[in-house]
């Protein structure tokens, strides 16, 4: 690790210790290895040795240049792969950790959104004003109760656009053209329309399309 460079290892000068090679069925001729090579092997994108190779030397053949040759081919395919394995493991935790920041977020915004929920649904049911949330798609999927004592709606209605059968016909095309205006064109918008029932003025506000 310390000099970054592959180290020959004997038996005899002692650097390579015989009972190391206690038990190893030999191969080849059969011959005991006698000497070793040890490479660090470090990532071809970082600094840090990661590993260490260790080779027997084959006894029958001297380790010459083109025994290093090899022998250095063989450790740098190790290190390339080293580099792929670790980038891998980074992008493996880089979206492990995105995803549990994403989920942590959808959680704080679920908590947030619920509690904003909840003061509105206060705020609604204390109001002496008629106050309602429409979907999209025209139906009414929420009010507070001064509404239908306004309007005269029945609690089920369910049905696309149903609500406007409570304003009066002289207000209809300007309630549609500030329906299309929210819905298609998100553009917030604000108007004065006449409810048929108690022939009541209402005032009308909406942001996107979905909130009156």
């Amino acid at each position: 690790m310390r000099t970054r460079e592959p180290t020959i290892l004997r038996t005899r000068d002692g650097t390579l210790p015989e009972f190391l090679l206690d038990g190893i069925n030999w191969r080849g001729s059969g011959d005991p290895c006698r000497e070793a090579i040890i490479f660090p092997v470090r990532p071809t994108n970082g600094d840090m040795t990661l590993a260490f190779l260790l080779l027997g030397i084959n006894p029958r053949r001297p380790y010459d240049d083109g025994y290093k040759a090899f022998s250095s081919m063989l450790n740098r395919q190790l290190a390339t792969s080293l580099a792929s394995v670790i980038l891998f493991e980074e992008e493996v935790r880089r979206s492990r950790d995105a995803a549990e920041a994403a989920a942590l977020e959808q959680e704080h915004l679920t908590q947030q959104l619920a509690l904003q929920t909840s003061r509105l649904r206060r705020m609604t049911e204390l109001s002496p004003l008629g106050m309602f949330l429409i979907s999209p798609d025209g139906v009414l999927f929420e009010s507070n109760d001064r509404l239908y004592e306004m309007t005269g709606l029945a609690r089920d209605t369910l049905a696309e656009m149903s609500w406007m059968d409570c304003i009066m016909a002289n207000s209809l095309n300007a309630m549609h053209e500030g329906w299309h205006r929210m819905v298609t064109d998100h553009l917030p918008w604000s108007g004065d329309f006449q409810w048929r029932a108690n022939r009541l003025l209402g005032l009308v506000h909406g942001t996107t399309g979905i909130r009156f």
